[in-house]
């Protein structure tokens, strides 16, 4: 019952956080700010998390685990176009304000050691995630078998952040779809 409640509550400092910063930014964000917005006190927030990256460090994880979902969800249409087509719906759905945080920390950590750390981890551990994905349309013969999975991960993931990038910057959702199905179609070889 205790477990419960405190994952309950991680789960709505989370929730507020991510709300937070992907509305007004995370540089200068600060805990007290975060505390206000929940209704705690500064003291209540801090026997959660000892500081706002460690927050930064869980929407992370959080983010990581929507990855995966989506990726699972994904590899289990029955053709390339379908299993791209649910990427792109079920990235704009639930992790919108993930990527916004994801941009303005990728930014935030050419000045910022800790934050570099925490998004080049993140890195790591969305790659292996991506890379298990790729394994899986290469097992089904899905995409191309000729190349290195390594290499349709990391391509794969470069046109994710691009078509992200696109929908952050505003472009229009229908042209950045459409982007999205014919350039991952040719990259990885749709079969």
């Amino acid at each position: 019952m205790i477990l419960e409640y405190k994952k309950a509550v991680i789960s709505k400092i989370i929730e507020t956080a991510l709300e937070i910063f992907s509305t007004k930014g995370t540089r200068d964000l600060t805990m007290a700010e975060i505390a206000e917005k929940l209704g705690v006190s500064k003291g209540a927030l801090y026997s959660y998390f000892t500081s706002k990256d460690e927050i930064l460090k869980e929407i992370y994880q959080s983010g990581r685990q929507i990855i995966r979902k989506i990726l699972c969800a994904s590899s289990d249409a029955d053709d390339f176009t379908q299993a791209m087509e649910k990427i792109y719906q079920l990235t704009i759905e639930k992790y919108d304000k993930y990527i916004r945080i994801y941009f303005e920390l990728l930014a935030l950590a050419t000045h910022d050691e800790k934050i570099k750390k925490i998004v080049k981890d993140d890195y790591e551990k969305d790659f292996d995630v991506t890379h298990e994905f790729i394994q899986n349309l290469i097992s089904k013969k899905k995409i191309r078998t000729d190349v290195d999975s390594r290499i349709l991960a990391q391509l794969f993931r470069s046109l994710w952040m691009g078509a992200s990038e696109k929908l952050v910057l505003g472009y229009d959702p229908a042209e950045v779809h459409e982007n999205w199905i014919t350039s991952t179609s040719l990259a990885l070889g749709a079969r």
